[in-house]
């Protein structure tokens, strides 16, 4: 059994020279990614995830029209989209100025943001990622090195590892407590 933390789910597109540029996610795939993020989280650490809501949400217009949200752009919409009640407020736009950044996340603002990917276990590593961030864990370090690029903390979309040290971390975070202890049920679906 374990802890169920409640996503809102905020599906973006933005307003790009007053034209609206529409959103390459859908309800059933940001349900798809949400549920195989729980899946992994549960397997690993007894903490689930639970789609609460997901909005098709108005295009929304970026300072400067700007085409692609950066970690600036990221500060902007996230006061938007804020969390409500602790849940945890999800951003999913198409994608990110830098193409090396998969996601972003906010952890006193329980708030995190990914881009699109066709293959689930993209958008799902990415998903998995900034939920670790909101869970108190930090990047690893860049030190390349086999183990470490298999750890899901390390920077990217490498691995799906985490150490003991990890989960304890995760299962103790002010998330997890937030929304419960060990023996609640994991809804899945």
């Amino acid at each position: 059994m374990a802890v169920n933390i409640p996503i809102d789910a905020h599906i973006l597109s933005l307003i790009v020279f007053n034209k609206p540029q529409p959103s390459s996610w859908n309800f059933n795939y940001v349900k798809q990614v949400i549920g195989a993020t729980s899946e992994y989280w549960n397997r690993k650490a007894g903490l689930c995830f639970s789609m609460n809501s997901c909005t098709m949400e108005k295009p929304v217009k970026l300072p400067g029209d700007a085409a692609y949200v950066d970690e600036g752009l990221f500060n902007f919409i996230k006061l938007k989209y804020k969390s409500q009640n602790g849940r945890v407020s999800l951003m999913l736009v198409n994608r990110f100025k830098e193409s090396f950044i998969y996601g972003l996340s906010d952890e006193a603002n329980v708030v995190c943001s990914i881009i699109y990917s066709n293959l689930v276990t993209e958008a799902c590593k990415a998903l998995c990622h900034e939920l670790g961030h909101l869970l108190n864990l930090p990047d690893n370090e860049f030190v390349r090195n086999t183990i470490k690029m298999q750890n899901l903390m390390y920077e990217g979309i490498h691995g799906m590892e985490i150490d003991a040290a990890q989960i304890d971390m995760a299962r103790s975070s002010t998330l997890a407590k937030k929304f419960g202890a060990y023996g609640l049920n994991c809804p899945l679906k």
